[in-house]
């Protein structure tokens, strides 16, 4: 796995996106830290029909060490259950992320045991006419001195399948109150049918007629939050065919402002606006 680090003055930040390769340091103490983790495998296996076929992964992601003096353990947690899809079974990185790394082997159906089988260049896999592929990669959508957003995107695809299926998540984070953005922490609970409309009403003007299906529900747990919206991200087969891609519904903070609870007032300064 290769590592690279990246520091962030907390001290003056502007809503910036991150990327890998910028660093900046400060002599502040009061820092963000970033790591940017990398890893990518491929093994050659056999297939039911006897053809050469490749199991493949890759992973990239960007992951917090130091949030100033902050304790964000219950933050890493959620960050690699959402990352790695192993939904709390472990907390530990690097056993999330071999877990990830077999998952093409229990999609066909073999052993994960990888001592079984030859590995193989990562960029030959990826090239071939049979492979088994999974990749996630994740990035800072938005950084602020107040709120941190991982953007996460994953993609998989099992060998003869009509196509892959992508997915993409958001993890929000509020650094002034320590506490990770869920739709229950940033809407009152008897505000989600009112929302759920609003949602529905913007779909309906964003795109075209035809493009989603016209029973869609709108569940609120997957949204991002921007310097001036909410986007509310739907993934195929939510609310559209596979077709239409992933859905992205934005509405502004204000108009969702009487919706918000609290804590979502004053991590994203509506009060003051």
């Amino acid at each position: 796995m290769n590592k690279l680090k990246t520091i962030i003055p907390l001290a003056g930040i502007a809503a910036m996106a991150l990327t890998a390769e910028s660093c900046v340091s400060s002599g502040s103490g009061e820092n963000i830290e970033f790591t940017t983790r990398a890893d990518s495998v491929a093994y050659l296996v056999p297939d039911y029909f006897g053809d050469t076929c490749y199991v493949a992964s890759r992973y990239s992601v960007v992951w917090p060490e130091k949030i100033g003096k902050q304790d964000f353990d219950a933050m890493k947690d959620s960050l690699i259950s959402m990352t790695f899809k192993t939904y709390g079974n472990t907390s530990d990185f690097d056993v999330a992320a071999k877990q990830f790394q077999l998952r093409g082997f229990e999609s066909m159906g073999l052993d994960s045991t990888i001592a079984s089988y030859g590995k193989a260049p990562y960029a030959s896999a990826m090239t071939a006419h049979h492979i088994t592929s999974s990749d996630v990669e994740s990035t800072v959508s938005l950084l602020t001195p107040d709120v941190l957003v991982i953007d996460i995107f994953s993609y998989g695809y099992v060998d003869r399948s009509a196509h892959g299926m992508q997915t993409r998540r958001f993890l929000n984070y509020s650094i002034k109150e320590h506490t990770l953005l869920t739709a229950d922490k940033m809407f009152k609970p008897e505000s989600a049918d009112s929302i759920s409309t609003l949602v529905a009403a913007t779909a309906a003007k964003k795109y075209p007629e035809g493009t989603l299906f016209s029973d869609a529900k709108f569940p609120l747990t997957n949204f991002k939050i921007t310097e001036q919206e909410i986007v509310f991200i739907y993934q195929p087969y939510d609310v559209g065919p596979y077709a239409a891609g992933i859905i992205e519904i934005p509405i502004s903070q204000h108009t969702l402002q009487p919706y918000m609870t609290p804590t979502a007032i004053s991590t994203l300064g509506l009060e003051s606006r």
